[in-house]
């Protein structure tokens, strides 16, 4: 995966991933399905210390949701919430979020 091979290669290359290289991945893993991985490289980030955004959130949040992974999906709303941060209301996929809790509380 290219993902995958990016991850590996930053050191090799001296690069010291920051939040925007989170983010292009998480944005990665999250739009192929593979919200997993995005959940394991959100807690990797925060791990380095790097403060999530409302953007990285809403990425992971919207692929939980398309994943069908409800319970991942409100811990980070829940986190968004303790944090202080929002989703603009135009974020349509909350509705769609809230349609798959009642269909699939995976």
């Amino acid at each position: 995966n290219r993902a995958n091979l990016l991850r590996e290669q930053y050191p090799q290359y001296g690069v010291v991933p920051n939040k925007d290289t989170y983010k292009s991945l998480i944005k990665m893993y999250a739009r192929s399905m593979k919200i997993e991985r995005a959940l394991d490289l959100f807690n990797i980030m925060k791990q380095q210390h790097i403060t999530p955004d409302v953007q990285t959130y809403a990425m992971l949040i919207e692929g939980c949701t398309k994943s069908y992974y409800v319970s991942s999906g409100m811990r980070l709303l829940r986190e968004m919430k303790e944090k202080g941060l929002t989703l603009r209301p135009h974020y349509h996929f909350i509705l769609n979020f809230r349609r798959n809790l009642s269909n699939n509380p995976h």
